[in-house]
């Protein structure tokens, strides 16, 4: 947007597509002699069960989206964010692998929603867009139904070209968790980027997490701030809190005795927690900072997993200067009660201050071990295994080709005959399952459904309405999926069937929840 030329003119711009938010930022690109400015907004209040329900704004996380394929992991169900362009891994729209009117692209809201609107685009980096498209619905994620006019299916209109963007309103609006686009015409290619509007109505935690852990306003104490080392007192592990200032000799940053990609700033929380962001800032009194960094995390410090994506070490982008808050997000978020930053790229010296943002969670939803280690290669069985390098320990979350290691558990049979055994060695209690596809094929499981026993003979099929459940798995190598327990899962042995898979058998996986019993054996 053009700015101001003097002092006192007016100036004025109109906003097409209108805004629709509770909170709006202004960013100067440019100004004269000193930033500074006074504004006006101008609008209505807006009805509470017609604002975005979080495609484009990231609150749907990746794991959320679904599809029935895809062109490549670049044009995922994850990049049909509405206005969002190509970024690192991610392009500027969902592209199927095929044309035609059996693709679907399918958003989970998290809750029951009360949907309103429909915005739909095109892809944002070729002629390619949807001209028409069905919209079915579903309260559980099995049964789906199509939006209808009267008797019939209706067909809503989508694109024109590849930039604007069309909104359409549903009259009347429906209540569902899960909604699906389904393409029905379009030009070049399928392809679309979109956001959905409405309310959520459902259950769902009405705590804000995203909110500071207490870095900078000092609610975690000096002793739960430690660090590979400090160059001196002065310098020390608990003066990295975002904003620190110097204090008579004691500075604004913590600064490592040594410069190399071996050091980190670690934080207790104090309890288990839920982790969605970090802003990260240089040294306040010095020109050193941290231009980029790793991230890892612990439930017990002891057993530490890297941050990942796409099977591979996530470096974020750090700062370019002493005092600019970077934030970066998680996506998806972390659990854990420990977390460690670890500096890959730096700018003279390595110095930092952060904050974390996000919330205490439930001590039975963390992570059980499987991808860190705690659960020991001997506690993993299954019913058969391709070869010595696809063997069942090779079943860890995130897990990569290395040495003995081959990046997934592979059966060596075809069949719904297969499954993957963990023992967690004592009791547990289970609330979600997250499974990954082969780190170094393209081989994942489509679909599965979970048994748990307590002795490790007789083993219950996990149900809901009294049918078997069978959760939607993986869509491609790379992205976790995690599907919920409506209610959590007690026992000792847990299993995971594949019903469908692509190219072959072949997963990665985790269990969340806790330990109840007390560990009598040792691995």
């Amino acid at each position: 947007f053009k700015g101001n030329r003097d002092q006192n003119s007016v100036v004025m711009h109109r906003l097409f597509p209108r805004i629709r938010c509770r909170v709006i930022r202004l960013y100067p690109y440019t100004w004269r002699s000193h930033m500074s400015m006074r504004v006006e907004f101008y609008g209505c209040a807006e009805d509470p069960c017609d604002t975005p329900l979080g495609v484009q704004d990231h609150r749907i996380r990746k794991s959320m989206f679904s599809t029935t394929s895809m062109a490549n992991h670049y044009y995922g169900p994850w990049s049909s964010k509405l206005q969002d362009r190509n970024h690192g891994h991610y392009r500027g729209g969902w592209v199927p692998r095929i044309n035609n009117n059996k693709q679907w692209l399918q958003i989970n809201l998290g809750a029951r929603s009360r949907v309103n609107r429909i915005a739909i685009q095109g892809r944002y980096d070729a002629n390619q867009w949807t001209e028409t498209f069905k919209l079915s619905y579903s309260k559980d994620g099995s049964k789906f139904a199509f939006y209808k006019v009267g008797k019939y299916e209706r067909i809503f209109q989508g694109n024109n070209d590849r930039y604007r963007v069309n909104v359409l309103r549903l009259i009347p609006p429906v209540v569902a968790q899960y909604v699906r686009i389904h393409p029905q015409t379009w030009y070049g290619h399928v392809a679309l980027r979109t956001e959905i509007y409405g309310c959520r109505i459902g259950k769902r935690s009405r705590k804000m997490c995203n909110l500071p852990m207490g870095m900078e306003k000092r609610g975690i104490s000096n002793a739960r701030i430690t660090a590979s080392s400090q160059y001196n007192r002065y310098f020390a592990a608990n003066r990295g809190r975002l904003q620190a200032a110097r204090q008579g000799r004691y500075l604004g940053g913590w600064r490592p005795r040594v410069n190399n990609r071996y050091q980190w700033l670690q934080v207790d929380f104090g309890k288990p927690s839920k982790i969605v962001r970090i802003a990260s800032q240089g040294h306040r009194d010095y020109d050193y900072w941290v231009t980029r960094f790793s991230v890892s995390s612990s439930v017990d410090l002891v057993h530490f997993v890297q941050y990942m994506e796409f099977s591979a070490i996530k470096y974020f982008t750090g700062n370019r200067d002493r005092n600019s808050v970077v934030p970066n997000v998680f996506n998806p978020s972390i659990r854990a009660r420990y977390i460690r930053v670890h500096p890959y790229g730096w700018r003279s010296q390595i110095a930092m201050r952060v904050e974390f943002y996000g919330c205490h969670t439930n001590r039975c939803d963390m992570p059980i071990g499987l991808e860190s280690g705690t659960i020991a290669d001997p506690q993993f069985r299954a019913s058969s295994f391709q070869n010595f390098y696809c063997s069942a320990f090779n079943a860890r979350l995130h897990g990569t080709r290395a040495g003995r290691r081959g990046g997934a558990w592979c059966a060596r049979a075809l069949n719904r005959k297969q499954w993957i055994q963990v023992d967690f060695g004592t009791s547990a209690r289970v609330t979600r399952v997250v499974t990954q596809g082969r780190q170094n094929s393209n081989q994942w499981v489509k679909s599965y459904y979970v048994t748990y026993s307590s002795n490790g003979i007789n083993f219950k099929i996990y149900k809901e309405n009294g049918k078997r459940k069978i959760f939607e798995g993986n869509y491609d190598r790379y992205i976790p999926v995690t599907n919920t327990f409506k209610t959590p899962l007690n026992g000792r042995y847990f299993r995971v069937h594949p019903v469908s898979w692509h190219s072959r058998i072949a997963m990665r996986l985790e269990f969340f929840g806790c330990i109840t019993g007390e560990r009598t054996q040792c691995f």
